[in-house]
């Protein structure tokens, strides 16, 4: 059995309710095992034998049955968190001095051009980079403009969620 991560868009804000214990139960019915949450915003980890393309859409199928809406769901391993960390383009002094630092998760990676847009988009306030699976965003001041939150998302074409550095963190130590 290998240990996985998914990242569920859209829990608890916006009035989508969800209680941890629900969502543990909910993944244990899939035979997931080892299920647990961190913080109550849709961060699950658990262990199984079953490959992450096959778990996303039944994990995405249960959850719209259960919940009554759409939950888009991110998994990614351990390592593979690991490595989306140290692949942050941005040097150490940057992020030092950043307000914080977030990683978005996708489905699958963006076109050259889609990245090369992405990154075109930074600005005083938010600097953006697409590696792999993954959009890097670096943000610079505790205020960011939404404005630019929106064009990210329209060049991007896809969903995506987003967590901090210490959530990240956290996720792919196991706590």
């Amino acid at each position: 059995m290998s240990t996985h991560v998914a990242f569920l868009r859209a829990i608890n804000v916006g009035g989508r309710q969800v209680k941890m214990a629900q969502l543990v139960g909910l993944f244990e019915s899939l035979g997931l095992d080892a299920v647990t949450t961190h913080i109550a915003s849709g961060n699950v980890r658990y262990r199984t034998r079953s490959s992450p393309a096959t778990l996303e859409p039944r994990i995405e199928a249960l959850l719209r049955e259960a919940l009554g809406f759409e939950v888009e769901t991110f998994i990614r391993t351990p390592t593979e968190l690991v490595a989306v960390i140290r692949a942050a383009p941005f040097t150490q002094k940057e992020i030092a001095a950043a307000h914080a630092q977030m990683f978005c998760f996708l489905k699958e990676a963006p076109t050259k051009a889609v990245g090369t847009a992405i990154a075109a988009l930074s600005c005083a306030s938010d600097r953006f980079a697409v590696v792999g699976r993954e959009l890097h965003w670096l943000r610079v001041t505790r205020e960011s403009d939404p404005k630019i939150h929106r064009a990210v998302e329209k060049a991007l074409g896809v969903t995506m969620t987003g967590r901090n550095l210490n959530t990240v963190r956290k996720m792919a130590e196991g706590g």
